[in-house]
């Protein structure tokens, strides 16, 4: 469009001015509007994998504890490093929200929340619910410390998973990073399929000699304290009878290597079989052990200990108090899975087998 010379008619001119200027002004309105709607779809499908939340999607959070109401039902949960902790934390964090029913002011609950949502909001660093129904834990994670004072503590029934020491260890080993240097950061080595050899600042045998890495479930449920925290004085046996008379008063002690059954026992002792969707539980009791190194690198630890075996015996050595205290929570476990007639699985069959054949070599 071209404006009209001077010479044409003055209505004529002013009718084609005021014609370009609201074409130009609506295209300026709207482009921008445009752009952004086709720059946030291209954002979302190049730069937002699946596991990643956009901001919208984040679960609202309580604006403060007032909010949670006197008859809230509330479970503890104590999560021991390494020992499926994490997968079980969010079986127990949908117990908790089935559990309440209608009652959903404590922020333990999402309309999509199956293990896939889980990792889209948590892996989005949104603004964490308190998840108060869960004490110990807020929705994405459980802290370090045991916080035992809630064991028993007005009707509240406590959970935690153990895992053999060994098996525990060795896992520990290849997610400690970058070592005694920085002993705050503690994060996943995730090597890729040609890297030689993970990057550790210490051997296998320095890393079980080190006594914050040495008896860490019986230093958590006799000491009340983190697992990796350095004591002032050195665990013994009346450490580990502690250990096992507080594990009685939990509601459940889980196995690692009874991960889906102990999923199962879970929704039983709350009474949740016919609240949880057998699809939910499908998905939760699939979670298990996330692995922290390549298989090749454990293959390669796991033949070296075969080999050595002063190592061997001396990593039974410096953890003999937290293998008796793994096969009493086995024993504790199974004893919950003939109560609940899950004794003649397939699966539970592990109740029957040598501890040391769970050791992970």
């Amino acid at each position: 469009m071209t404006l009209a010379s001077p010479r044409a008619s003055p209505r004529r001119w002013l009718l084609r001015l005021f014609v370009l200027a609201h074409v130009g002004c609506s295209a300026q309105r709207r482009s921008p509007l445009l752009w952004e709607k086709k720059s946030a779809a291209a954002d979302a499908s190049a730069k937002l994998p699946s596991a990643v939340a956009a901001p919208d999607a984040c679960p609202p959070e309580p604006s403060s504890d007032e909010r949670v109401s006197p008859e809230l039902r509330q479970l503890h949960f104590v999560h021991v490093p390494k020992t499926a902790g994490a997968s079980f934390h969010r079986a127990v964090r949908h117990a908790a929200c089935l559990l309440n029913g209608a009652n959903q002011s404590h922020g333990c609950c999402l309309p999509d929340a199956g293990p896939e949502a889980d990792n889209r909001y948590c892996r989005a660093r949104c603004a964490r619910p308190a998840c108060a129904a869960l004490l110990g834990c807020d929705y994405c994670e459980c802290g370090g410390a045991p916080q035992l004072k809630y064991v028993g503590a007005g009707g509240v029934r406590s959970f935690t998973m153990l895992r053999h020491p060994t098996s525990r260890l060795i896992s520990g080993y290849f997610y400690a990073r970058p070592g005694p240097a920085r002993p705050d950061r503690r994060e996943p080595l995730e090597p890729g399929p040609d890297d030689p050899s993970p990057t550790l600042p210490y051997t296998f045998e320095e890393y079980i000699n080190m006594p914050e890495n040495q008896n860490v479930m019986v230093k958590m449920f006799a000491r009340d304290v983190f697992g990796h925290k350095k004591l002032g004085s050195p665990l013994n046996t009346g450490d580990l009878n502690k250990a096992k008379k507080v594990l009685e008063k939990f509601s459940l002690v889980g196995i690692a290597e009874m991960f889906a059954l102990s999923v199962r026992v879970l929704v039983n002792q709350l009474d949740l079989k016919d609240a949880m969707p057998s699809k939910l539980q499908a998905e939760l009791a699939q979670l298990a052990l996330r692995p922290t190194a390549s298989p090749k690198h454990k293959a390669a630890l796991i033949a070296q200990l075969k080999q050595d075996k002063a190592l061997s015996q001396r990593l039974k050595l410096v953890n003999k108090l937290d293998e008796q205290l793994f096969m009493y929570g086995r024993w504790l476990f199974c004893e919950k899975l003939r109560y609940h007639g899950l004794g003649r699985l397939d699966s539970a069959q592990v109740c029957h087998r040598p501890v040391a054949l769970l050791n992970g070599l």
